[in-house]
Order: C-alpha cells, then structure tokens, then sequence
C-alpha cells in the first residue's frame, strides 16, 4: 500500500492512460479491424496525455505526427447514411475540443495577443455561410478545419514561453520532415511519384502528403528554419553537421517536388533575409540556386516553361480557371455559396473536362465561398499580420528575436503571395505549424519587452 501512495500524480496519470490505450487498442482491433482506426486512437490519447501532462510536449508531439497522417485525412472513418467523417475532420474535431478546454484555463494569457478581432471576424462570417450553402456539411468541415488553424494559434502563443521553448519548436518542425522524406525518397528512387502528362514529368515525389505540391509547400518551413539556425551561429559543431545533412535531405526533396510555387516561396524568404541582414549569405545562395539550374535538366526545363507560352500549360490552365471562377463568383458576390464549396460550384457550372476544380487561388476560392465580406476578412488577417510582424522586427530587443521576426516577414509574405496562385490556405499541415510558430513568436516577444521595461 505504501508503495501505491509514494507514486506520483503524473505517474498514475500515464500508468492509467496507457492500461487505457492498451484495453481501446485491442477492443478497437477485434470490432473493427481497422489499422488506421486504432492508430489515429493511439495518437490521440497519446496527444490528450501529453497536452494535459506536459503541454509543450503534447504540441510538439502533433507537430511531428499531422504531416505523417496528411495522405490519409481524405479517407472515410466514420459514415452516417450519405455523410462521413474523415481524418481531416476527426483532427479538427478534436484539436478545437482539446483547445478550448487549454483555452479556457489560460484566458487570461491570451488578452494581449495579437490578431484577435481579424481571425474572430474571419470565423464568425465563415460561420455564418454553413447556414446559406451549397454543401452545409462540406462547409461546417471546413470551418472546423479554419477553427484548428486559430486554436493552435492560440495554444502556441500560450505555450511557447521563451527563446529555449521556441528552439524546441523549431527542431520539432525540422524534425516532423523526416518521415515524409524518406518516404518521398523511397517514391523517387522507387519511380512511384505522380506523373505529369502535360509537362513530361512522371516522377513527382509527394511522401506521406496527398500530392506533391502540399509536400513541397510544407518543406520551404523546415528548410528555411534550418538555414535560420545556421545563420544565426548554432553553438555546436555536431548540430550544425546534422543541420547541414538534414538541409541537404530537405532542399532535394524540394527539387524533386518540381513545384515551382514552392521554389518561389523559397526564393522570396532567401532574398527577403539577403537583403535585410544576411548580404554574403544572398550572394552564395544565389551562386548555388544558379549552378542547379544550369546543371539539372529537369529543373531548368521546369523554369524556363514560365517563360514561353503554351496553350496547355498548368499557368494557362490556371489562368482559364481564374476567369471562369471569378464569373461564377459574380453571382454570389456579397456573401457566397458557402465554405468549402468553390470546388462544388467550379465543378458544377465548368464540368470535368478541363481537369481539377480547385481554384488555385486562396483569394479566388474566399471569394466565390464567402463572397467580398469574407474576402475582405480574410485580407484583414493577413495585412494586420505583416504589419504586427513588421512592428515587432522595428521594437524586438534581442537579435534572435529580431532575426526570426525578419524570417517570418519572409515567410508570410511569400506564402500570401503564391497564394494567387495556389490552394496553400488548404495546405492543414503547413498552416498548423506556421500559425502555431507566429504565436510562438509573438508570446516570447512579449515576453521579452515585459522583462526588459521591469
């Protein structure tokens, strides 16, 4: 009996959750022989223990595991006559339950936090198109998903208390490509990547995402973050070595990817901290970016097909897109057919023949869902968050912090821009970790001009 009474709180805590994983695994396993089923219940206790336990913990252990399930969040688990749940939306379920929970315990953290009344207005007018849509469960799916995005917003700005908590979160990010990688890797060398008909590609890698530009987009974030580490001179020559292999892992697989939107996202947060702060840094990365073009066939080829005009390229075909979706938009201009359902409507009115509805365009996408009252929230968000990122580069008070405001400057704008051109507001993965680094980000420079006034 004494030996029961000198366990801890946490150690009976986990003792219990684990005799708890282990009874829903088997019983999970003989009713419903579904192995991603029992794995996506595993990882979800797992994160319910570790964000309660240890909460910085149980972020970054979803960090690592959400690009990794990324490929599966489109898969039926749950059926009610003609509706499903899938991955996706069980994630969001549960990722916006668990948040609010966090969030009411730490309210009072979260009165200062930046972009408050832009995301609320943003949620509340995609809120309100569920009741007016084309798809009411498509949209209720996708405002859930929008919600998650804004709760690990929160959840990061909470729990990110200082520099070392955000180094933690960084290496996790770096970290959270690697199984994609090695699968992109086995894909490639493998030949069992998409092919593109239309562009003579037949071998695109997309890892463990859903299609290659979602894996190419994800990757521009560990990438740069590791370029940032560099920059800013990691103590240990060890962890530079592994920082090095691993942005030489990385920034192949982005070559291989071939999307160029996520090679202009590059090259925008490369010039971005080049021409601030990091001259000589600019200048070689432009020499390197320059011999890979001049000695790779197939990305030269990619480049060079942005300059010459084709009828059936993926620009031309993108441009007839925007045409035709910004017409049906016309229709609906105030406030839409609803969240989620651009592909429905550009589907519905265009048919199959000439390939995939999704518009390509975030802007475009907002504003035949949301119409302009949703556009105009939307480009609410974004314009006040370059101007507090820019707010806090001019008032940070520490070099590191300085220097990660300027990389995140370079990010968002680069995201924000290629969103013209692409569904990168549908890429879940890449958003969680941004929003959740940005308020990572603004928590520790808070933080920071709070101890230095005292």
């Amino acid at each position: 009996m004494s030996s029961i009474r000198s366990l801890s709180l946490r150690e009976i805590t986990l003792g219990f959750g684990g005799i708890i994983i282990c009874f829903i695994l088997f019983w999970t396993l003989f009713l419903f022989i579904q192995p991603l089923l029992v794995f996506l219940m595993i990882f979800g206790f797992l994160f319910i223990l570790f964000i309660f336990i240890k909460p910085l913990y149980g972020l970054l252990f979803l960090i690592i595991l959400r690009p990794t399930l990324d490929i599966f969040t489109s898969k039926a688990i749950l059926a009610v006559g003609d509706y499903s749940l899938n991955i996706a939306s069980l994630l969001a379920i549960g990722i916006t339950i668990l948040s609010a929970i966090l969030i009411i315990q730490n309210l009072n953290k979260l009165k200062s936090i930046p972009l408050k009344l832009p995301w609320l207005i943003f949620i509340f007018i995609t809120f309100t198109s569920i009741f007016h849509s084309a798809n009411i469960f498509t949209s209720l799916a996708e405002w859930l998903r929008i919600l998650s995005i804004f709760s690990l917003y929160l959840l990061g700005f909470i729990f990110i208390k200082n520099s070392a908590d955000l180094k933690k979160l960084i290496y996790t990010i770096i970290l959270s490509a690697l199984v994609p990688g090695l699968m992109a890797f086995y894909q490639f060398f493998t030949k069992t990547g998409m092919a593109v008909i239309d562009e003579d590609i037949t071998n695109r890698i997309f890892g463990t995402f859903a299609h290659p530009n979602l894996l190419a987009y994800y990757l521009t974030l560990p990438i740069v973050l590791i370029i940032f580490l560099i920059l800013n001179k990691e103590k240990y020559l060890q962890k530079n070595i592994l920082l090095y292999c691993f942005f030489i892992f990385s920034f192949s697989l982005l070559v291989l990817t071939y999307t160029r939107g996520a090679w202009v996202v590059f090259l925008i947060v490369i010039f971005t901290l080049g021409i601030i702060q990091y001259k000589k840094f600019l200048l070689g990365a432009l020499t390197g970016l320059l011999l890979l073009y001049l000695l790779v066939p197939p990305l030269n080829t990619r480049v060079n097909n942005l300059f010459q005009y084709n009828p059936y390229s993926s620009i031309q075909w993108r441009i007839n897109l925007w045409k035709d979706g910004f017409k049906y938009s016309q229709e609906e201009i105030i406030t839409g057919y609803g969240l989620g359902t651009a592909s429905k409507i550009i589907l519905d009115k265009r048919g199959e023949k000439f390939g995939s509805p999704d518009p390509h365009n975030d802007y475009l996408k907002i504003l035949i869902e949301n119409g302009i009252l949703g556009l105009a929230a939307y480009c609410f968000i974004v314009l006040s968050l370059l101007s507090n990122l820019i707010k806090g580069y001019m008032k940070a008070n520490s070099i590191f912090n300085k220097n990660f405001f300027l990389l995140l400057i370079g990010i968002s704008f680069a995201l924000y821009f290629m969103s013209f051109a692409d569904n990168v507001f549908r890429n879940t993965a890449l958003q969680w970790v941004f929003w959740i680094l940005l308020g990572a980000l603004f928590s520790i420079h808070q933080k920071s001009l709070s101890s230095s006034i005292k």
